[in-house]
């Protein structure tokens, strides 16, 4: 399993768990960008709601026999569960009394979440699951079919498969898979596998807010952002007053120069006329006729014509002037009022960089946050914050960084990317950079601003 592996993670312990769920998860169709942690509890999820199908579909194709069979593990699953365990399964499939009969009607029954509670608290679901992968490895993939017995035979080391050998025996199974199966077959057992451990360790899935830095304190925190957003709305509309100013006085200084091209244009059309009208009065004073007098008369009408355009040319120029003036010192103002918010928020992101660095040293000693990351978490939401603090302690808790990185950036020396998901499913990154005791937070951004961000860090 591990030469199988070997060439997407690496070899190591931490390197094939990630593998295994990787695989798994893509049974499922499982986000590529959640953390391997995620991966593995929505694929237990998935795949307990997947065993509940077939449960349900198998019984009941299953003839009398087969199911007294199915009656009788159920039986014996029950008979050999503690009375603090059956009583705590009573509990949560809220009947009055444990029997098979009881177990079915919850299993069969119109209330998925109880039956999902059932297979999580008992080796059924795990039985069922190993009757799926025996039916597919060997009667689909080898053409080979098994008797009934075959499977209820296999309950025989249940037992074992749900404590701490079942891992081993799982990769065992998986092994075999391998050789024989392809993608399909590979994917459907390494999902048995996590569902496996998720029976074991389904309770430290998810990380609760109280267990992160931001969730610590998350009232006072949730004060701070609702008082950081406040400030960043205003600087918002700041930025949006600062372009309309802009666009103002921007068409102002258009207006002002087309009106300074007309009175130019106006000024050369009135020296034309003059000069004709001065070329007219040098010719011979001793030829008059009427058809001089006719175009000087002309000519002196279009010169006053002309000296009244400039005239109004002149005044618009000056009223689009003042209005330029006003414009600009609009801006100036705007600008003003933009650089004092810019710096009031930065002075909070500074002070909140400045927090964060200090609660991360206590619940994240392992790591050196760079400025970028620390710039990036202190200007988001709680609840991205909180996302991303979630991916970072499942980083911090890997006791190979390296393995865990789902890739390794070929631009940048000894640098990795995992990923995970801020609220609404926007797909985020962690680049990091391990040592030998530390481990350097580089930055942290969307997706969508990877390329440019690693352009900068580069």
């Amino acid at each position: 399993l591990r030469q199988r592996f070997a060439d997407r993670n690496g070899a190591s312990d931490t390197a094939l768990s990630v593998s295994i769920i990787e695989q798994g998860a893509k049974k499922f169709g499982i986000d590529d960008d959640l953390t391997s942690g995620q991966k593995l509890y929505f694929t237990h999820q998935r795949y307990m709601q997947y065993l509940l199908e077939k449960s349900r579909k198998q019984y009941w194709e299953k003839n009398l026999e087969e199911r007294r069979s199915t009656d009788e593990v159920l039986a014996k699953t029950i008979e050999s569960m503690s009375a603090e365990d059956r009583e705590k399964l009573q509990r949560t499939l809220k009947i009055d009394h444990l029997s098979v009969e009881s177990f079915k009607s919850v299993m069969l029954g119109a209330s998925p979440a109880a039956a999902m509670a059932a297979i999580q608290m008992t080796g059924f679901g795990a039985y069922l699951a190993l009757t799926t992968i025996m039916h597919a490895v060997f009667t689909t993939m080898l053409g080979i079919t098994l008797p009934f017995a075959a499977y209820t035979g296999a309950t025989s080391f249940m037992s074992v498969m749900l404590g701490p050998l079942g891992i081993g025996l799982s990769v065992v199974v998986f092994g075999l898979g391998s050789y024989w199966a392809k993608t399909k077959i590979d994917r459907e057992i390494c999902a048995l596998i996590v569902f496996v451990l998720g029976l074991h360790v389904v309770e430290s899935f998810n990380v609760e807010q109280r267990q992160l830095p931001s969730g610590f304190l998350l009232e006072q925190v949730s004060a701070h952002d609702s008082a950081l957003r406040v400030m960043q709305e205003e600087l918002s509309r700041e930025r949006e007053r600062h372009l309309q100013t802009r666009a103002r006085q921007e068409r102002a200084e258009t207006e002002a120069r087309k009106a300074n091209e007309r009175e130019q244009k106006k000024e050369t059309q009135l020296r034309e006329l003059i000069h004709k009208e001065t070329l007219l009065q040098q010719r011979d004073a001793t030829v008059s006729s009427k058809q001089t007098a006719s175009e000087a008369h002309r000519l002196r009408s279009a010169i006053e014509e002309r000296e009244q355009d400039l005239l109004r040319a002149q005044a618009e120029i000056r009223v689009l002037q003042e209005g330029l003036s006003n414009r600009t010192a609009e801006l100036r103002a705007s600008e003003d009022s933009l650089r004092q918010k810019v710096a009031k928020e930065e002075r909070w992101n500074a002070s909140r960089r400045k927090e964060l660095s200090m609660s991360y040293s206590v619940h994240f000693p392992r790591f050196e946050f760079m400025p970028n990351s620390l710039r990036w978490l202190a200007s988001q939401p709680v609840d991205a914050r909180l996302a991303a603090e979630s991916a970072l302690k499942e980083l911090h808790e890997s006791r190979e960084p390296c393995a865990l990185g789902q890739r390794k950036i070929a631009s940048i020396p000894n640098l990795f990317e995992t990923r995970f998901q801020l609220p609404a499913k926007v797909p985020a990154r962690i680049c990091y950079r391990p040592d030998a005791n530390r481990i350097q937070i580089q930055m942290i951004c969307k997706r969508a601003d990877l390329d440019e961000e690693l352009r900068k860090l580069s």
